[in-house]
């Protein structure tokens, strides 16, 4: 059921790992994970698919905008893991789905238990998270790069986006990306 998640997880780490969890199914439309909560808990989708809605409140309206569609196997939650934040989402299952939760206090217990196992479930969530700011990030680069029509549109866009958005000097540019011509203001 989990060697699907981790890569190289043989058939009796992922035993381990499914001692920790606790199994549950969700028909679709059962909210799975609540923005706001503060629980640090590991979702493994195994199967199925859910939708992750943020709350945006603009001119005193609130939206919830769905800002992802993820199929399983999927691992979500892995941020407030890491950060012991309040979520900034809420998960709801778009079609019947299969999951698993790995409590906090689970995770601390295979740590203890299977140091190597707990690494590797570690480097695999923090990869999954970078993952997902790298391919961000891309996104809106694209986005930015496809609606502007001159590199100084789409530097005023970025500025926009991130004040703290600058053009490096050219002798740098060209010291960090070789030999092309480079836009300066």
């Amino acid at each position: 059921m989990l060697e699907s998640f981790i890569p190289d997880l043989t058939p009796e780490d992922a035993k381990v790992l499914e001692k920790h969890l606790i199994p549950k199914k969700a028909l679709r439309g059962n909210v799975i994970l609540e923005e706001a909560s503060n629980t640090r808990d590991l979702y493994f989708v195994i199967s199925g698919k859910v939708d992750v809605y943020q709350r945006m409140e603009h001119s005193g309206q609130v939206m919830a905008l769905r800002v992802a569609r993820l199929e399983g196997p999927v691992l979500i939650g892995e941020s407030n893991m890491f950060l012991g934040r309040q979520r900034n989402a809420s998960v709801v299952t778009s079609e019947d789905t299969f999951y698993g939760i790995m409590p906090y206090g689970n995770l601390l217990r295979l740590k203890k238990e299977n140091t190597d196992l707990y690494i590797r479930l570690i480097e695999y969530a923090s990869q999954v998270m970078a993952t997902r700011i790298l391919d961000t990030q891309e996104h809106v680069q694209k986005q930015v790069l496809k609606r502007t029509d001159t590199p100084g549109r789409a530097l005023a866009f970025f500025k926009m986006l991130n004040d703290s958005v600058t053009i490096c000097r050219p002798a740098l540019a060209k010291k960090l990306f070789g030999g092309a011509k480079f836009f300066s203001e």
